[in-house]
């Protein structure tokens, strides 16, 4: 429902910035409950979804940490949703892997130009979804080096 409203706000305002941010945020949170029923589908495409809101909000205030912040989180979210699909194996969970490095990759280089101190939401910084982003990109490595 609160995912609905927001985007009739949205709908109904292309400039509200704060309505698109919350979106996104509401989006990247509901993505592992989607992902805990087993429908990746609906988990990559909210996430899909939400990096697009960020993307716009970037575009609007290139300054901005909050969007910064959840853009970063939204990638490394995505490569979390990538790494699960590969982990069922198949053919497809070497391109499965890239994508999930991709993504880590992207999410560590917009994590790292927050800076230290910044705290949001909650009280939590840059910090704990680099540290996440940095040991997830390395499990997504040694997969692909396996998989030679």
């Amino acid at each position: 429902w609160a995912a609905r409203l927001l985007r009739q706000v949205c709908a109904s305002d292309p400039d509200d910035f704060l309505a698109r941010l919350e979106l996104a945020k509401l989006l990247i949170t509901a993505a592992p409950a989607w992902q805990e029923l087993g429908r990746e589908t609906e988990a990559t495409g909210r996430l899909t979804e939400a990096l697009r809101y960020l993307e716009w909000a970037r575009a609007r205030d290139p300054n901005n940490q909050d969007a910064q912040l959840h853009y970063g989180w939204a990638l490394l979210e995505l490569g979390d949703a990538w790494a699960r699909r590969a982990g069922l194996g198949g053919l497809l969970a070497s391109d499965h892997w890239r994508a999930a490095a991709e993504d880590y990759t992207k999410s560590l280089a917009v994590l790292s130009g927050i800076p230290a101190g910044a705290r949001f939401d909650d009280g939590v910084g840059a910090g704990p979804l680099i540290e996440r982003a940095t040991s997830q990109l390395a499990f997504c490595r040694s997969r692909l080096v396996n998989a030679r």
